[in-house]
């Protein structure tokens, strides 16, 4: 009907999608409609749809692409922007739908109603759907044409296709009569079921056998399916019954077409640790799979499907009494044996053999790398089946009813040296970790269901770390896998950075650092791979807390990197650009604004020319030269840049990537110092809410709370300040470098203050001062000294109050200032005052001013910024 409908439109551009749950279960999500439409727009005439939207098309899913390899990974709402977006642009068009009712789950079916109703209210825009009643479209469908296709509608037209198809079918030798007299009384509106009668006429040995046939065939679809496959096997031998149940199985759990030999791999698959023999696979599997499981199943471009949804649904019926239990089964019993299927699989010698992991390890590593001698890695044919089971094994386990053996199978794949082989075969030609730790999320939340005792056979605490681990130890005193083990260490780096950053932090330098010295020594120091793991290590020596953090080390290095990548990659490739952002930020913490915006503009439009506007490292390096913008004092320009990335990414990505929160919570911090209160709450309370639902307790969380209790101190909510504050308190932010200590006990000082509590605020205060000896002098601990001034002064106790800036500069020529002898007022004014120019105005101002006195700071790290989300400051 669909195909007929589309064949009949007649405006410029037609549009089709059929939803096809019988076939793959990706096609029932509603990302597929979105994909569907992006891509056939791509492939109309440019007569039809100008270069003009294609091109938008092109550069708006190529964002996508940097973080999900595959539309079925990219949320809904985020491929259908691109669609909305371009809706008023297109001609005069018709859209059709196929099977909606096929659409997965109702929640999402709902939406995707919504979004259609919306379409349908263009005034060029024609929505025909097809599909049987479903509660999740009522509602927004409720003032659209309805047209019903009962069976007193399709009565007539099932007449005529039994007709026609008899009058073709010569092996049927009774009276047409009778046959569309069946029809009519029995299909009810259901082509499918008059198919299938006129097929099981068909396979009759003699006309009498065939009116027999006719006469006992049953309404409706599920006796018809539970008919057909008693008789078919009552012909079978016990093992065909149980080939043809396993088949089925593997059909209805998979969430992905099947090949025939996938299929016919996963039937020899007795166990793991060995290949499937040869005597185990089918003889023809393509006549083998038909013969045993007609007439469910169609085989068309060497993928196994099932002819028809329901056929589905009739398989996993609920256990009734009667119920044949080879043919029927429970979804979780077809998710278990799928999974023991794809263990396996993945879990044999060839895959833990060192060779192979090495082989795909320098290919996937390598990649991108401009050696000459890069290498390339092909699936091994005896590998059947192992593409399927990589991409789906997890999914299968987490959906599986659970039992001892497949847990144990499970525990034996997550420890072993297969697991490395899958990681690297699923990455296979990418550098991205993104998936693995979203996988293990996954896990971790089907984990939490497990009793005890189950918990007790597999464990995920070690997910990825321990083979890994065990990898490096046999490859560690292998001359010739030297490099591989360095690229092992390196997608653990990797891993710790996108999974566990809050507490590797000096695990991570040490790791990042071997990892660069391992490749410049076996590769030499300007192999592209070496320089981007010195890059890699000095951003953990940068971005460290407290006195483990190494920045100007790092920026040293940085530079002297760059200069090399320059040298020898040139301008055409984007590492040199990618390192120079660096340098750029690490001139920020430093608070050298000027020159940090300039490396970072620098940085931005090479990466715009090599990757492109919306890259992800990109957009990065923008939102970086926006901080290094509101280190100038340039807030309404950031402003701008903090607002395009977060419209752009939170309508591409969802508000819930890390990118999107960071943007908005430097969004709202800069309207907070914009005195655009409202705005800034609205961010601030909304970053903040993704980052605790995300990540928990980590510095991140803590900066959202504290810059939430500032903005709330200057709009006078003492009590929501204060809350916030110990929710800062309740994350231990000591932990998270003693600054973040400091930053939450000045602004509660400072609340202490405001409500005519002098005397609570400088007990706070002193307390900080009295703990922060055992500590490195910090920035914040430099602005509390500023503000406990003020209140001594209040007080009359300005002789105190200026001791408070001791050691804090010292003297360019011989005379030591704060190293043994006693400090004058005049150079501890001095000192004072240069810390406010620094404040207000900057370290550039505050220099001149010591230098115009014969001074400097005694150390530069006291006043850097510290890493945050962003760091918060009074």
């Amino acid at each position: 009907m669909a195909q007929y409908l589309a064949q009949q439109s007649r405006t410029p551009l037609t549009l089709t999608h059929f939803f096809q749950g019988a076939i793959t279960r990706s096609s029932t999500k509603p990302v597929a409609l979105a994909a569907s439409i992006l891509s056939q727009l791509l492939r109309s005439d440019a007569s039809i749809v100008p270069k003009a939207i294609a091109s938008t098309i092109v550069e708006r899913t190529l964002a996508l692409l940097d973080n999900f390899p595959n539309y079925e990974d990219c949320p809904f709402q985020q491929l259908w922007s691109v669609i909305k977006d371009l809706l008023v642009t297109l001609p005069e068009f018709t859209l059709i739908v196929d099977a909606l009712d096929e659409c997965s789950a109702a929640e999402e079916a709902s939406v995707l109603a919504e979004r259609l109703r919306e379409m349908s209210a263009l005034s060029h825009a024609q929505i025909i759907t097809l599909s049987r009643p479903h509660p999740a479209f009522e509602a927004h469908w409720k003032y659209c044409t309805k047209i019903g296709m009962n069976e007193e509608v399709v009565s007539s037209d099932i007449v005529l296709f039994t007709t026609k198809e008899v009058q073709r079918a010569p092996k049927i030798r009774i009276a047409v009569e009778d046959i569309v007299r069946k029809a009519e009384t029995d299909a009810h509106g259901m082509f499918l079921w008059a198919k299938l009668m006129l097929q099981y006429l068909q396979k009759a040995a003699t006309p009498r056998i065939q009116r027999d046939r006719l006469h006992k065939f049953p309404m409706g679809l599920a006796p018809t399916y539970e008919k057909i496959l008693e008789e078919n096997g009552e012909k079978l031998e016990p093992e065909q019954v149980a080939l043809r149940r396993s088949i089925l199985m593997l059909l209805v759990a998979a969430p992905s077409p099947l090949t025939v030999d996938d299929i016919s791999t996963a039937l020899a698959l007795e166990a793991p640790n060995q290949h499937p023999s040869d005597q185990d696979l089918l003889i023809d599997a393509r006549e083998q799979i038909s013969i045993l499981c007609w007439p469910l199943i169609e085989i068309a471009n060497g993928h196994v499907q099932l002819i028809h949804f329901s056929i589905r649904e009739f398989l996993i019926l609920p256990g009734s009494a009667g119920q044949n239990p080879l043919t029927h089964f429970t979804e979780r019993a077809s998710h278990e044996h799928v999974a023991l299927k794809c263990f396996y699989r993945l879990i044999h010698p060839d895959a833990r053999s060192l060779s192979c992991v090495e082989k795909l390890m320098l290919v996937n590593l390598g990649r991108g790398s401009m050696a000459k001698d890069t290498q390339t890695w092909q699936m091994p044919n005896e590998w059947s089946f192992y593409v399927y089971a990589s991409t789906n094994w997890h999914f299968h386990l987490t959906n599986a009813e659970i039992s001892s053996g497949l847990l144990y199978l499970a525990s034996l794949f997550l420890c072993g040296q297969d697991f490395v082989t899958w990681v690297e075969s699923f990455l296979h030609s990418l550098d991205d970790m993104g998936s693995v730790p979203d996988i293990r999320a996954s896990l971790s939340a089907w984990h939490r269901g497990l009793d005890d005792t189950q918990k007790d056979i597999l464990s995920i605490s070690q997910f990825l770390k321990l083979p890994y681990n065990n990898f490096l130890k046999s490859t560690q005193k292998r001359h010739e896998s030297r490099v591989v083990h360095f690229m092992a260490m390196r997608r653990v780096a990797t891993y710790y950075n996108l999974s566990e950053r809050a507490d590797k932090g000096q695990e991570l330098k040490r790791i990042r650092q071997c990892i660069a010295e391992g490749f410049i020594d076996t590769l030499g120091g300007f192999h592209p791979l070496s320089l981007r793991s010195v890059t890699d290590w000095c951003v953990e020596l940068q971005t460290a807390n407290d006195q483990e953090r190494e920045l100007l080390r790092a920026e040293s290095l940085l530079l002297k990197t760059m200069t090399q990548q320059r040298e020898c990659l040139g301008e055409k490739v984007s590492d040199s650009f990618f390192t120079q952002q660096y340098v750029g930020l690490s001139m920020f913490y430093r608070t050298i604004f000027d020159e940090s915006a300039k490396h970072l503009q620098q940085s931005y439009q090479g990466l715009v020319d090599t990757l492109g506007p919306t890259h992800r490292n990109t957009v990065i390096c923008r939102l970086y030269y926006a901080h290094a913008l509101v280190g100038q004092s340039n807030l309404r320009h950031a402003c701008k840049i903090y607002e395009e990335i977060w419209t752009f990414w939170s309508h591409s990505y969802g508000i819930q990537n890390p990118l999107s929160t960071m943007s908005q919570s430097n969004l709202g911090v800069t309207y907070r110092k914009l005195k655009k209160f409202r705005l800034a709450e609205k961010h601030l309370v909304e970053s903040l809410a993704e980052r605790q639902r995300m990540f928990g307790a980590c510095l991140v969380t803590v900066d959202s709370c504290v810059n939430l209790a500032i903005l709330y101190r200057d709009t006078n909510r003492v009590g929501e300040a204060f809350a916030h504050l110990d929710l800062a308190d309740n994350l231990g932010p000591y932990e998270f470098g003693f600054e973040r200590v400091c930053q939450i006990q000045h602004v509660r000082a400072m609340l202490h203050y405001d409500s005519k509590d002098v005397k609570q605020a400088v007990e706070v205060l002193r307390a900080l001062l009295s703990e922060a000896t055992a500590y490195p002098v910090n920035r914040t601990t430099l602005w509390i000294r500023l503000t406990l001034a003020e209140l001594l002064r209040s007080q009359g106790l300005e002789e105190e109050a200026l001791a408070f800036f001791s050691n804090i500069v010292k003297s360019t020529t011989n005379e030591q200032i704060g190293t043994g002898r006693r400090e004058t007022p005049s150079q501890l004014l001095a000192a004072e005052s240069a810390l406010r120019t620094l404040k207000m105005h900057g370290v550039q101002k505050a220099d001149a001013e010591l230098r115009a006195m014969n001074l400097e700071w005694s150390s530069q790290e006291s006043y850097w910024i510290i890493c945050g989300g962003p760091a918060a400051e009074i």
